[in-house]
C-alpha cells in the first residue's frame, strides 16, 4: 500500500462520514482549516456528553446507563492509518460500548444497524483489546425545544423556542455486530484513507507544496 498522506494526524469516524457525505466540505474543514459548523442540536449533545462525564445529577440522565470509563480514548493503527476515537461509555473486562445520541427526532432499529460508528468503534476495540463485546449499545435520549407562547397580531399561539430540553424519554438500541461486519469496516476505513491521502497530494501539488 502507498504512504498514506492526510490533512489531520489521526484519521476519525467524523472525519469518515464527512468524507463520504460531502468532499468539498470536508476539503474547506481539513485542507483550509476552515470553521467547524455546529447547530444547537450538536452542542446541546456536547453538553449531554459532559454532563454523563462529569456525573452531573439529573433526573433524566440518572437512568442512561453507564460503563466504568467514560469518554474513552483509543488511538490505534488500522493497517498503518492511525485513527482516534473516543467512546462515550467502555467498559474494560467484557470490551463493552455504550454510545449515546440526543435528539427530537426517533431512532429505529433499522438506523442503529446501519450506524457505521458502531462498527469502527467495535473494530478499534477489537484491535486494542483482542477482543470486544459483540453486543452494543445506542442509547438515544429524546429532546424536544421548549414551548413558548408568540403573538401574532392580537392572538397568542404556542410554539417552540429555540432552547432544547430532555422530554425524559430514554430508549436502549442493542447491535450485534459480527466478525465479518469489523473486517468489512477496515476495509472502509483504508479506502477512504487512500482516498482521501490521494486527494490531498493533489490538492498540496496544485498549491506548490511537496507532500
Amino acid at each position: 500500500m502507498e504512504k498514506i498522506i492526510l490533512p489531520k494526524p489521526h484519521l476519525s469516524y467524523s472525519q469518515m462520514s464527512m468524507w463520504l457525505r460531502n468532499k468539498d466540505q470536508y476539503r474547506e474543514r481539513y485542507y483550509l482549516n476552515g470553521p467547524s459548523f455546529e447547530t444547537r442540536e450538536s452542542i446541546f449533545g456536547k453538553t449531554t456528553a459532559k454532563m454523563l462525564e462529569d456525573g452531573v445529577k439529573d433526573k433524566v440522565l440518572d437512568r442512561v446507563p453507564r460503563y466504568h470509563f467514560k469518554e474513552y480514548r483509543i488511538e490505534q493503527e488500522i493497517c498503518g492509518i492511525p485513527f482516534l476515537a473516543v467512546l462515550d461509555s467502555f467498559q474494560k473486562s467484557t470490551g463493552s460500548i455504550l454510545e449515546y445520541k440526543t435528539s427530537k427526532n426517533p431512532w429505529t432499529p433499522l438506523m442503529v444497524q446501519k450506524h457505521l460508528q458502531l462498527d469502527v468503534y467495535s473494530l478499534l476495540v477489537k484491535l486494542l483489546h483482542g477482543y470486544v463485546d459483540p453486543w452494543t449499545k445506542l442509547v438515544w435520549i429524546e429532546t424536544e425545544y421548549t414551548p413558548e407562547l408568540q403573538q401574532v397580531g392580537s392572538r397568542q399561539l404556542l410554539g417552540e423556542s429555540n432552547q432544547l430540553r430532555f422530554t425524559g424519554r430514554i430508549e436502549i438500541f442493542k447491535r450485534r455486530i459480527p466478525e465479518w461486519e469489523r473486517q468489512m469496516m477496515k476495509q472502509k476505513i483504508v479506502r477512504v484513507a487512500q482516498e482521501i491521502s490521494e486527494d490531498y497530494q493533489l490538492f498540496l501539488q496544485s498549491n506548490g507544496h511537496r507532500p
